[in-house]
């Protein structure tokens, strides 16, 4: 089962909550031509109507995990705990997989930022810095995992659309239901659900300038954008609710997607609390996944890799050593 956002004892109300979160889960649906000069090209653009959440939720349980590990530095930790009331570095950790820079990029830059971090002069902004690196160098360790489950044909610049959202529907569902059957009108239910995201955040939005050089296209290209989500939201909720079950068993099943049972899996789940977990409870847990489910080797990496760059700004490893076990 998946840690869901929302906590019975947050400080955060209910309908304040409900607002930012459906604020900012929109906010990722959103295509970025609908942000002023930013518009893709033609044959692009309609792939932006779907998206890929199985490696945030992936993110989410990294953190958790970190957070859990008495052994990772309070200063790291700061930069892995979110906020969603306020602007923290943690938020921008979820955003690892937005930086456009390879591995030696990343840890060049990582090497530079550890002398002023380990002094204890380390700024907000170097906060910001190193949550987003720390988010870079996770984001890719899980991504890579993953791709062990998506070795279908790529029938679009974003791959195949239905092995993904076929992923992201058995984990919303592992989350959603707690085991219990679904059926058609919970589909209808969950399609209606995310259908009426999109509208109220699409007017809040300050920053959405429409192409004052092709209006009618911009607009021509957002009613196809929206007609695009809402096939996109259907088949989502199909997934979670009422899937296929032999396209279940193409992109879940057959490749091991996600074993519920997996020591790792289960650690992060909601009625688990993960609190001062050890170096050896770390390492069991992320050899215990190494031959698990894409979506348990995945998690392994990510924390293993937050692991390990907590023993390289702490000083039990050097860069070199860090680089030959990546």
């Amino acid at each position: 089962m998946i840690t869901p956002i929302y906590q019975p004892n947050s400080q955060l109300k209910r309908r304040e909550f409900m607002k930012l979160s459906a604020l900012l889960a929109s906010a990722f649906m959103l295509p970025p031509f609908a942000f002023g000069k930013s518009q893709l090209p033609n044959e692009n653009w309609p792939d932006t109507s779907h998206n890929y959440l199985t490696p945030l939720v992936l993110m989410d349980c990294v953190s958790r995990l970190g957070l859990g590990s008495g052994f990772i530095q309070a200063s790291l930790k700061h930069c892995i705990s979110p906020d969603i009331r306020f602007i923290v570095p943690g938020n921008s950790f979820r955003l690892g997989g937005l930086v456009p820079y390879g591995l030696e990029e990343i840890l060049s830059s990582l090497e530079k930022t550890k002398e002023k971090w380990n002094s204890g002069a380390q700024s907000q902004m170097d906060a910001q810095r190193m949550a987003l690196m720390a988010g870079a160098l996770c984001h890719q360790a899980v991504t890579k995992e993953l791709q062990k489950a998506n070795t279908f044909d790529q029938k679009s610049p974003s791959g195949n659309l239905e092995n993904k959202i076929y992923q992201d529907g058995t984990v919303i569902r592992e989350y959603l239901t707690s085991g219990k059957e679904m059926d058609k009108a919970d589909q209808e239910a969950l399609h209606s659900l995310f259908r009426e995201m999109l509208p109220r955040t699409f007017v809040r939005f300050h920053t959405i300038m429409p192409d004052d050089e092709d209006g009618a296209g911009w607009v021509n290209k957002t009613a196809k954008w929206r007609e695009q989500t809402d096939t996109y939201f259907g088949e989502l909720a199909k997934a979670i609710a009422q899937p296929d079950p032999s396209k279940q068993e193409k992109y879940i099943n057959s490749p091991n997607f996600i074993d519920g049972k997996e020591p790792i899996v289960q650690r992060v789940s909601y009625f688990s609390k993960i609190s001062e977990l050890s170096p050896k409870e770390a390492e069991r847990l992320i050899e215990g996944s190494k031959d698990g489910s894409a979506f348990g080797s995945a998690l392994a990496m990510g924390y293993s890799t937050l692991k390990e760059m907590n023993a390289y700004l702490s000083g039990g490893q050097s860069l070199e050593k860090w680089m030959s076990k990546l």
